[in-house]
């Protein structure tokens, strides 16, 4: 079975992996293996994970997985809104439009978006 490393941001895309694509994945011989960012490493104790605040933690961590030498292949899956702003492209990136969905969200809750 060939494992695919997953860098993923936090609990949300990890449950995504397991949930959906593991399942789904596992029939054609590929083992997706999410990894959540660390955000801060300690000496002792738990590292921190979950979330992403610089580009710098997922460079550290997408360079720890590709010297995985078991893992066929390295990718991640961020929210594209959470990212930091020193994320390469991210400011080159157009902004996604709104859908009617917030201002109808909006109205329902008395507040004008």
């Amino acid at each position: 079975m060939r494992k695919v490393l997953i860098l993923v941001e936090g609990q949300t895309e990890e449950r995504f992996v397991k949930d959906v694509l593991q399942p789904y994945l596992w029939d054609g011989g590929v083992h997706p293996e999410p990894k959540i960012v660390t955000t801060k490493r300690v000496k002792r104790g738990a590292h921190f994970k979950g979330g992403i605040t610089n580009f710098k933690k997922v460079e550290d961590d997408l360079r720890r997985f590709l010297g995985d030498t078991d893992a066929a292949l390295v990718t991640t899956m961020f929210d594209y809104y959470g990212l930091p702003d020193d994320f390469p492209g991210k400011l080159t990136l157009p902004r996604p439009k709104l859908t009617g969905t917030r201002t109808r969200t909006g109205s329902g809750i008395g507040e004008p978006f």
